[in-house]
């Protein structure tokens, strides 16, 4: 991620692209790749932030919000936040957001690229819809297991406290996906030909 785009996205966060009347600047804290994937974390201080205003800023810096649809990936990604950003965490044990959203009681929790959460990985008495809908995901307690929270909760609203990060991941590029299939038909190709001769 350039440093030009981080800040592009943070001054039009602060601008007011997003729905907080109140609210910190996100900072990347750090950093972290596993499986050919690469996590940001951010924080945004003891104001806290909203799903929705961290979804935004995700999508306005070129991420989306982590989709950790695998067991190992949670785990890989719980211990690095827990490890190097434990202040990522409020005082009850609620961590940052992550990518899935569920948009009525009715409907299945979805991660932000439409597909389905199938490995829901929840924490005691969770999900509970407490907070209203729709509901989000974030890290509770913390021991790498998922609650639900309000998702214009987070940012003084709400009975569980401040929402203090949330965690990002980079979008692979269009251009890069397409050289990536040109390779493998390439492959493909070479490997049919060499099993005819």
């Amino acid at each position: 991620m350039s440093s030009l785009r981080s800040f592009l996205a943070s001054t039009a966060f602060a601008m007011g692209m997003c729905t907080a009347a109140a609210y910190a600047v996100p900072v990347q804290v750090g950093s972290f790749s596993f499986g050919g994937e690469t996590f940001q974390a951010w924080s945004v201080g003891a104001g806290g932030t909203t799903w929705t205003d961290a979804n935004s800023f995700a999508n306005s810096n070129g991420e989306t919000l982590a989709i950790l649809d695998t067991a190992s990936e949670n785990t890989a990604v719980f211990n690095w936040l827990s490890t190097n950003h434990p202040t990522l965490w409020n005082n009850i044990g609620v961590g940052p957001w992550i990518g899935g959203i569920q948009a009525t009681s009715a409907d299945p929790f979805r991660w932000v690229d439409g597909s389905t959460v199938t490995n829901a990985i929840w924490g005691p008495s969770q999900p509970d819809g407490n907070e209203g809908y729709p509901n989000a995901l974030l890290f509770y307690p913390q021991d790498g297991r998922w609650g639900d929270y309000g998702a214009q909760c987070g940012a003084g609203s709400c009975g569980a406290g401040n929402v203090l990060g949330f965690v990002t991941e980079d979008v692979p590029e269009p251009g890069t996906l397409a050289l990536f299939g040109t390779a493998l038909l390439g492959f493909g190709w070479f490997r049919r030909r060499e099993a005819k001769a």
